[in-house]
């Protein structure tokens, strides 16, 4: 969703053009009393979201749209489950982001998807874990070809048009700048970013994330709590290396 990226963007001081909602979108956030401008988006089919929105409400778990601009959510998580899901330290992301979230009950998802000014670019599943694996599974089974499913929480999976993830968002991005791939730097630590850790040039990988994520990346940095980003510019990029001291 790009006014939670635009809002880190800020808070860093970033005039980049953005790869956000999972690489559905690449945005030039503006200054910060301009305008952003969308220069690439591949949002999902509406009827395709439809689809998937009706079959997941249906399956009993919480569904979340991911428009451009807004979250449209039958999820109404308590207090107690934010910070479990988000930690203390993603509070304030929250609760900055609550303006943007318009909640929806579930029979109401496809007429929402046909009136909203925009398709969703991906939607999320919300619910158990144990729950949610067959969801997934007959999702799968009845969509696969047309969907990419992905997950960045142990809580939820996405869905997204099929081809599109974050490796093709940064190749989109990478285009525009006229960068090739193999000058291109990707950080993360998720499931969501291993298609990304592939395609750049230097994949790196947070020394918190899982094994499956850490064998596509070409380096493993310092983990979240330790600053491993950070890490990585000052200590190996600036110092012209691409091998972790």
């Amino acid at each position: 969703m790009f006014p939670s990226a635009r809002l880190i963007a800020r808070t860093l001081g970033l005039r980049s053009p953005l790869v956000v909602s999972d690489g559905a979108f690449v945005v030039d956030p503006g200054s910060p009393a301009g305008r952003p401008s969308v220069l690439h988006a591949h949002p999902m089919d509406r009827d395709l979201a439809r689809e998937v929105a009706a079959f997941l409400a249906g399956a009993g778990v919480a569904v979340v749209l991911h428009f451009a601009d807004h979250l449209a959510s039958t999820y109404r998580p308590s207090w107690r489950q934010v910070v479990r899901s988000l930690g203390r330290g993603g509070l304030w992301h929250y609760l900055a982001m609550r303006p943007h979230v318009r909640h929806v009950a579930p029979a109401e998802l496809p007429r929402y998807i046909d009136v909203a000014p925009g398709a969703p670019a991906k939607i999320s599943a919300i619910g158990r874990e144990e729950h949610l694996r067959p969801v997934q599974q007959a999702l799968l089974a009845r969509l696969g070809g047309y969907v990419h499913v992905t997950h960045s929480a142990a809580r939820s999976f996405d869905v997204l048009p099929a081809g599109v993830s974050k490796a093709s968002g940064l190749a989109r991005l990478a285009a525009l700048l006229g960068v090739p791939p193999e000058e291109v730097v990707a950080v993360g630590d998720n499931d969501n970013d291993r298609e990304m850790l592939r395609f750049a040039g230097l994949g790196v990988a947070m020394a918190n994330a899982s094994e499956d994520v850490r064998r596509c990346a070409r380096l493993v940095t310092r983990s979240n709590d330790e600053d491993g980003v950070a890490h990585l510019i000052e200590e190996v990029l600036l110092a012209g290396g691409t091998e972790a001291p």
